[in-house]
C-alpha cells in the first residue's frame, strides 16, 4: 500500500461577491458595547452580538453568506443547517493586534 494524503481539514477562505454597508444606527451600536480586555486587543463582553436587534440586518447578511458556502462549497443539503452559536466584536486600537487563535470544532468560522 502507498501513502496517501487526503485534504480532510482543508481551510477554504469565501470573499464575498457583495459588502455589507453598515448604517449609522449600526455604527453607534457597535460603539456602544461593552468590551473587555483580551490578548492584544478588546473583545465585546456579550458574546452573542447578531442575537441583538440593532444588528439584524446583518445577521441576515451573514447567514445569506454561510448559505452561499454550505451549497456552493460544502454541496450540503438545503435540509441540513449550519448555525451562528456565538458572535462577537473585536476592536484593535493603534499597537494592538489580533492574537492568533484557532476555532476547533466548526464548520465555518467568520474572523
Amino acid at each position: 500500500m502507498n501513502n496517501a494524503i487526503y485534504p480532510l481539514f482543508p481551510c477554504p477562505l469565501m470573499i464575498c461577491a457583495r459588502e455589507y454597508a453598515f448604517s449609522e444606527s449600526e455604527r453607534e451600536f457597535l460603539a456602544s458595547l461593552e468590551f473587555a480586555n483580551n490578548t492584544g486587543n478588546s473583545m465585546s463582553t456579550d458574546d452573542q452580538v447578531l442575537d441583538r436587534d440593532e444588528l439584524k440586518p446583518l445577521r441576515q447578511f451573514i447567514e445569506e453568506q454561510i448559505a452561499i458556502y454550505a451549497r456552493n462549497l460544502l454541496s450540503i443539503r438545503s435540509d441540513n443547517e449550519i448555525y451562528i452559536t456565538q458572535s462577537w466584536i473585536n476592536r484593535s486600537g493603534e499597537g494592538e493586534f489580533h492574537p492568533k487563535h484557532k476555532h476547533p470544532n466548526r464548520v465555518v468560522s467568520g474572523d
